[in-house]
């Protein structure tokens, strides 16, 4: 097919691509501006955990420190771990109820908020989003405090012969504004994917119909030149 024939089609078939990408847009549209309704603030803060070395070992073979990153370690998983269920979650909930008076459900906050151990580190990180600033700053202060507070229930339930345990919010509780360059790069890749829908439905409808819509059909299609065209209502020929 030549150049202008594809021009033809396009023309022809013009309403095709720009309700196809109208469409396509409007539903991009609508899911960034709703993804970026319900995130707009995003809660972070970072805690620090470390044993501390344990100065009563007098052994040229036992390093204390060395011991004591080996018992953080295996207390930073366990805090991990802590932070993936329900008993940590309710205590947000309550510490949320008689601190800052408002109540979420547990189940929700536990599906929103990530906590992870980063790599190679003795450190924490709790994340979470939210439309409201302020109870997202509340929320993970509260998630923060329960977190540090059973730091010293695990010191004296599972290791009450070692030293104490230190936390340190390495990074405090904040909720900060999020940026919109990954829902507008969202957008423009599916407003883009919108307009190539468009081109693929207008050719398509082009293959299937099997009508004469103009002089340049029947030239195409007669391998004729067009002498002369009456004017009169549009209508549709069959093609032989």
């Amino acid at each position: 097919m030549e150049l202008r024939q594809y021009w033809r089609v396009l023309v022809r078939r013009r309403a095709v691509v720009r309700n196809t990408f109208l469409l396509v847009a409007l539903l991009a549209l609508l899911s960034v501006g709703y993804s970026y309704y319900n995130g707009r603030y995003l809660g972070k803060a970072r805690i620090g955990v470390q044993v501390q070395p344990n100065t009563k070992i007098k052994s040229p073979v036992v390093d204390p420190q060395q011991a004591a990153n080996t018992n953080t370690d295996s207390v930073v998983g366990d805090l991990t771990t802590y932070a993936s269920g329900r008993r940590y979650f309710e205590s947000i909930v309550s510490e949320l109820r008689h601190r800052y008076h408002f109540t979420v459900d547990w189940r929700s906050l536990q599906q929103g908020t990530k906590v992870e151990n980063l790599p190679s580190s003795h450190v924490l990180s709790i994340q979470l989003s939210g439309s409201n600033q302020a109870r997202v700053g509340d929320i993970i202060t509260a998630a923060v405090d329960r977190l540090r507070a059973w730091v010293q229930v695990y010191h004296k339930t599972v290791l009450p012969n070692t030293p104490a345990i230190n936390t340190v919010a390495v990074d405090p509780p904040k909720a900060q504004l999020l940026a919109l360059s990954t829902p507008l790069a969202d957008f423009l890749l599916r407003a883009a994917l919108g307009l190539v829908a468009g081109l693929i439905l207008a050719y398509l409808f082009e293959y299937l119909d099997d009508t004469v819509q103009d002089e340049a059909d029947v030239e195409y299609w007669l391998g004729l030149p067009t002498l002369a065209v009456i004017p009169g209502r549009r209508s549709r020929l069959r093609s032989a």
